[in-house]
């Protein structure tokens, strides 16, 4: 085993407690791996003090995938008459597949349906392998749920012995639920890395002034919906307080995977002018009733067809403006999201120089 990167106690410090316990919890986290001060280091007491931090920062619960009635999410579309949510339904409806997915139904996710995965090394590349992350004793339960999930849905694989093996461990989301992270810094700089740009933000934002109605598309687990091959499965191991696993699916944090998403997205989408795309937001812009019903249909036909689950409760259908790529959108242009306003003014002045 490689030795672990020695501790630096952070310059200031760890976050303090907040009024909401799950506000600032992945603050904490990142200041936590930035300084390697969370692992398996031969001070236990500094494990235990940190242990404590996390484990009074925040409460995390077992994530929950439930069906969602569609007839439901079109009558929540309050800005809409009862025609147009009649119409809207008779859209959606025929899409129960992608919108409540092969996750609710027989606990699988995607695939895409295209060509798997595949990467090489630099010539350079040397097999490492690390220790697993600790754990607070309260978050071992969810934590080793979360990995049986994602080995029942595809997403790991159980394994033995790795040539590479990156650490991993669990944030907690603002509803309380846990993102799952791999620790893929020193895979990162061994990957041959093929390049797709992502869009510029900007550019999309200003192309879309005028349109009438749009639709926001939330693709759920974006990234695990994409496969790889044997050889990039191999690279990508993993290790916990809970043995050895491999991702068999696209990981977060692995830097060539919003490359390999985007240009599968954007390429299925290609023909589609009415249509933006920024990693797992799918946007759709019209200037009529009848032309936005067409199109989402075509879309959602698309995205179903190649192995995608949609978040029916965080999409947005035919509205006029909302949150849009860090925006605030409206026909008449952007403006800057109060979400984002509130959160700069929340900032405390600076302690340090």
């Amino acid at each position: 085993m490689d030795k672990h990167v020695p501790y630096k106690p952070p310059e200031s410090g760890l976050s303090p407690q907040t009024t909401d316990p799950n506000e600032d919890t992945s603050m904490l986290m990142a200041q936590l791996m930035a300084t390697h001060c969370y692992h398996s280091d031969p001070d236990e007491s500094l494990n235990e003090h940190i242990e404590q931090q996390i484990s009074h920062s925040f409460n995390i619960a077992e994530s929950k995938y439930d069906l969602v009635p569609l007839e439901h999410v079109a009558k929540q579309q309050q800005h809409l008459n009862g025609k147009q949510q009649n119409d809207l339904y008779n859209v959606i409806k025929d899409f129960e597949p992608l919108f409540n997915g092969n996750l609710v139904r027989s606990g699988k996710l995607g695939p895409f349906k295209g060509p798997k995965a595949h990467l090489e090394l630099t010539p350079e590349a040397k097999p490492f392998q690390n220790r697993p992350y600790s754990v607070p004793k309260s978050h071992e339960a969810v934590f080793k749920k979360t990995i049986d999930e994602m080995v029942q849905w595809g997403i790991l694989e159980k394994c033995g012995p790795m040539d590479y093996l990156s650490p991993t461990f669990i944030v907690p989301k603002k509803d309380g639920r846990v993102r799952f992270v791999s620790d893929f810094w020193q895979l990162n700089k061994m990957i041959k890395r093929k390049v797709w740009l992502l869009p510029i933000i900007q550019d999309i934002l200003k192309k879309r002034n005028g349109y009438k109605y749009f639709t926001k598309l939330d693709l759920s687990m974006f990234f695990y919906t994409f496969e790889m091959d044997e050889a990039l499965k191999d690279l990508c191991g993993i290790v916990t307080p809970f043995g050895n696993y491999r991702y068999m699916r696209l990981p977060m944090g692995f830097k060539q995977s919003p490359d390999i998403a985007q240009a599968h997205i954007e390429q299925l989408l290609a023909d589609f002018e009415e249509a933006d795309v920024y990693i797992d937001n799918v946007g759709i812009f019209s200037n009529n009733w009848n032309s936005h019903m067409d199109s989402l249909r075509k879309i959602l036909r698309i995205l179903q067809d190649h192995g995608f689950t949609c978040n029916p409760l965080k999409c947005e259908f035919c509205v006029q403006e909302t949150d849009w790529l860090g925006y605030w959108l409206m026909p008449t242009g952007i403006k800057p999201w109060k979400k984002k306003i509130n959160a700069i003014l929340r900032l405390k002045p600076s302690k340090s120089v």
